[in-house]
Order: C-alpha cells, then sequence, then structure tokens
C-alpha cells in the first residue's frame, strides 16, 4: 500500500507550471527497512519543503531529518546519530512519470540511507570507554 505522503499529483503541477506545492509531514520510518539488523531508525522521518516543475522535469526540494541507531563503535553498546540532510534536490523527466501521480518514497529512502554514518559513537562522540582504547589508536 502507498504512503499518501509520499504521493505528488503530477497532473496539477502540468497544469499549472508556476505553482509550487509545499511538503511537510512526518512518516513512519518503516519504509526505511534495511536487511542489516544492526542498523535501525528512529520512529519519524520529518520531511519539509516543496516540489515544482522546471520545463520538463519534476523538481523536489526537500529537508529531511531522521534519527538513526546502531552500536557504538568503540564500545558496542547502543549510540544514536541525527541525519540531517539540507537542500535534497531531485530531478525527475516528466515523460518518465507514469500516470497522474509520483511516489518519491523510494527516492527518499535511498538519499537517507546513503547518508548513514559509517561509524556512530555515543555519549554525542563521547564514548566512555574510548579512554580504554586510547594506547591502542594511531594518531596521524
Amino acid at each position: 500500500m502507498l504512503d499518501q505522503n509520499f504521493i505528488i499529483n503530477t497532473d496539477r503541477l502540468r497544469k499549472s507550471k508556476e505553482l509550487k506545492v509545499k511538503v511537510n509531514f512526518k512518516a513512519s520510518s518503516d519504509f526505511l527497512k534495511l536487511e542489516e539488523t544492526e542498523v535501525n531508525f528512529g520512529e519519524t522521518v520529518e520531511v519539509q519543503g516543496e516540489v515544482y516543475i522546471v520545463d520538463d522535469q519534476l523538481i523536489i526540494h526537500f529537508d529531511v531529518y531522521a534519527t538513526v541507531v546502531s552500536a557504538c563503535s568503540v564500545c558496542n553498546g547502543s549510540a544514536q546519530a541525527e541525519i540531517r540532510i539540507k537542500s535534497l534536490y531531485h530531478a525527475e523527466d516528466l515523460n518518465e512519470v507514469k500516470g497522474p501521480y509520483f511516489d518519491f518514497g523510494a527516492v527518499l529512502r535511498e538519499e537517507i540511507i546513503l547518508e548513514v554514518p559509517r561509524f556512530i559513537e555515543c555519549n554525542q562522540g563521547k564514548c566512555p570507554e574510548r579512554e580504554l582504547i586510547k594506547p591502542y589508536l594511531v594518531e596521524n
């Protein structure tokens, strides 16, 4: 079943090329499910921005906020990091959009997953166990 938050009515935008549709919602992070069990997301993903048409391109311009939970890279405990994507732009060729609607859920999912940090450290990057491993770290 499609999440209505991710649906853009392209017919409405095609009729009025000057129209900019504001987008502002919080959606369940269920659409971000990964096969890896080590990475989880917070309950919601927040999206703010606008959608409009330029020439034959559907332009999506968003700010995206999400939370990712994974193992701390130092102590292996639970660690949380914020994902903030400022000014995400995506252009979709209108000739490729089949039907009157475009579902941007897959585009959004890909962009968020690409922003997941490779290493997350608990306590906002100040893991208490860092001092224990400090003698074994090589400083550049």
